[in-house]
């Protein structure tokens, strides 16, 4: 039943946000999580293969290391990919199984996606950020103050995207039998 659950809400987001094409921040203002799942690169995010993983990220900078630089959108990439990186794995992997193989239970399901997690942590050094923006108000006292909450676009390549994952967590399933 969750099987279901799960499927009937991926649909509904990704039918909720096909509407927002644009691959420009300040014209998607309105779409939440337009960068959240497998799509092309991302000069041309509709376009095959879909081999990059997307998601966006919310951040919160301490006000005293953002009053201290001069960049702070570097500090806000910098904790993206620190913070979020075991996260994004996760969640690339699960969007990627989850109604995709047939597992005999949800354990056995769990248990393919802790293998294939503990697989692409070694890949997180390969993340990237395709850019940031603030999202605070300004505070004329403070410099840089707007980044004290921002969020990044951050994407992980994988050859032959989810067909990949998808292929691996069925080796896995095999194995297991």
């Amino acid at each position: 039943m969750k099987f279901f659950l799960r499927i009937s809400i991926l649909v509904f987001l990704f039918l909720s946000y096909s509407s927002c094409a644009s691959n420009d921040m300040e014209e998607r203002k309105g779409c939440i999580k337009l960068w959240d799942g497998w799509a092309g690169y991302y000069t041309d995010y509709n376009s095959k293969p879909f081999d990059f993983f997307y998601n966006e990220w919310r951040e919160e900078i301490n006000i005293k290391k953002l009053s201290k630089t001069e960049k702070p959108e570097i500090l806000c990439k910098e904790n993206s990919i620190k913070n979020r990186s075991d996260s994004l794995i996760r969640k690339m992997i699960g969007d990627s199984i989850i109604g995709s193989i047939h597992a005999k239970s949800e354990a056995e399901e769990e248990r393919i996606g802790i293998l294939l997690v503990k697989k692409y942590l070694r890949e997180k050094d390969k993340i990237q950020v395709k850019e940031c923006r603030p999202l605070a108000q300004p505070n004329s006292k403070i410099p840089n103050s707007e980044w004290r909450e921002c969020e990044c676009i951050v994407y992980l390549y994988i050859p032959g995207g989810k067909d990949t994952i998808i292929k691996e967590a069925k080796e896995l399933q095999k194995l297991n039998q």
